[in-house]
C-alpha cells in the first residue's frame, strides 16, 4: 500500500506539472506565436548569432552558480547546476510561490545526496546576492545615464528603490550574521512569530521550530566568515556574472543590428538592466509580460522604433527565458520518470 501510494503521488505529480505546463503556454500562446513569428522573418545568421551569444550568457550563469555552491563546499557538476537551474525556473513558473518552491527543489536534492539543505539554502542566499549586487553595477550606470538625458522618470525610480532595498536587505543578513548575530538571531525570531501570527488568521498551523531562526544564522555566518577568509572565488564568481551579461547585452545589440538599428551601448544598458529589475520585482513569475512591457517602454523612451523594440525584446526573452523554462520542464519530466523507474527495481 505505501509503494502504492508513492507511486500514485509521483504520478499526480507529474501529472500536475504537465497540467500546469499546457496551462501556462496556453494563456501566454499570443506572446509565444509573436515571438516565433518575428524571429523566423529575421536573418538566419543573426538569429544564430543571437541563440549563441544567449546560451553562452546562461552558461556564465550557471558557472557563477556553480562556483558560489563551491564555496561553501556544495560541489556540483556544471551540467548538474545546469539541470537544477532550469528545473527551479520551470518550477518557479509552475508553482509560483516567490521561489520558495525553487528552494524547496534544492533542498531536496541536497538531501538525496546526503548534503545539509541548510547549507543549500545559504548558497542559494549568496548566489542571488552576487546575482542582484551585478545588477546593481548596470542599475547606478543606467540611472547615471538617463539623469543626464532627463529621462529618468517614475517607471525607473520606483522599481529601482525596491530592487536596492531586496539587495540591501540579502546584504543586511549576511553581514548582520558575521557582525551581531544576537540581533540577527532576535530579528529572525520575530519576523517567525510574525509569519506565524498571520497563518493564524487563516486557521493555518505551522509547526513551531525554536531552532529554526538560530540555525539559518548559524549557516549565514558560515557564509559571512567564507567570504572575508578568502574572497577569490566570490572574485571569480562575480566575473562570471558580468560576463553572463555581456552576452546577454551583445545579443541584443545582434537583434538591433539585424534590423537596421545601432543603438548606443548605453542605450542597450538601459532597457536591459530595466527588464532584468522586473524578473525580480513584478508579481508574474519571472516577470512574464512586465519585462517585455517595460523593456520595450525603455527602449522607445530612448528614441528606438516601437516595432523594433518589442521584436527584439520578444526575441530576447525567447532565448533568455522560454528557452531555458522548456529545457527545465524535459528535465522536470525526466527526473520524475528516472525516479519512478528506480522506485519500481
Amino acid at each position: 500500500m505505501e509503494l502504492f501510494k508513492k507511486y500514485f503521488f509521483r504520478l499526480s505529480l507529474l501529472v500536475g506539472i504537465f497540467v500546469a505546463f499546457i496551462y501556462y503556454i496556453s494563456k501566454n500562446l499570443p506572446i509565444i506565436i509573436h515571438t516565433f513569428d518575428v524571429t523566423i522573418s529575421q536573418s538566419l545568421i543573426y538569429l544564430l548569432l543571437t541563440l549563441v551569444l544567449s546560451l553562452l550568457a546562461y552558461f556564465f550563469l550557471v558557472l557563477m552558480n556553480k562556483k558560489v555552491f563551491g564555496m561553501l563546499g556544495i560541489q556540483r557538476k556544471t551540467s548538474e547546476m545546469f539541470n537544477l537551474l532550469t528545473s527551479a525556473l520551470a518550477i518557479n513558473v509552475l508553482v509560483p510561490t516567490g521561489g520558495f518552491s525553487a528552494g524547496i527543489m534544492f533542498t531536496q536534492d541536497a538531501k538525496r545526496r546526503g548534503e545539509s539543505g541548510a547549507v543549500v539554502i545559504s548558497a542559494l542566499t549568496l548566489a542571488l546576492l552576487a546575482n542582484y549586487t551585478s545588477i546593481v553595477v548596470l542599475l547606478i550606470f543606467a540611472i547615471v545615464y538617463l539623469t543626464a538625458i532627463n529621462a529618468l522618470g517614475l517607471h525607473v525610480i520606483i522599481p529601482a528603490i525596491i530592487f536596492l532595498l531586496i539587495t540591501f536587505g540579502l546584504f543586511l543578513l549576511i553581514y548582520l550574521a558575521g557582525k551581531n548575530k544576537t540581533f540577527l538571531n532576535k530579528f529572525l525570531s520575530l519576523l517567525i512569530r510574525s509569519w506565524q501570527k498571520c497563518l493564524s488568521v487563516f486557521h493555518k498551523k505551522r509547526k513551531s521550530d525554536k531552532n529554526t531562526a538560530e540555525n539559518f544564522a548559524n549557516e549565514l555566518a558560515k557564509v559571512y566568515n567564507t567570504i572575508v577568509s578568502d574572497p577569490r572565488d566570490l572574485y571569480v564568481a562575480a566575473g562570471y556574472i558580468f560576463l553572463s551579461h555581456f552576452f546577454y547585452l551583445a545579443s541584443l545589440y545582434v537583434l538591433f543590428m539585424s534590423l537596421g538599428l545601432f543603438p548606443l551601448y548605453r542605450i542597450i544598458i538601459s532597457g536591459y538592466v530595466i527588464g532584468l529589475m522586473f524578473v525580480v520585482i513584478s508579481p508574474t513569475p519571472n516577470g512574464v509580460g512586465f519585462v517585455e512591457g517595460s523593456m520595450v517602454l525603455a527602449y522607445t523612451s530612448l528614441g528606438l522604433p516601437g516595432a523594433a523594440a518589442a521584436t527584439v525584446a520578444l526575441i530576447y526573452r525567447g532565448f533568455s527565458f522560454w528557452l531555458p523554462l522548456m529545457f527545465g520542464f524535459i528535465v522536470l519530466q525526466k527526473n520524475h520518470l528516472l525516479r519512478l523507474m528506480e522506485g519500481s527495481k
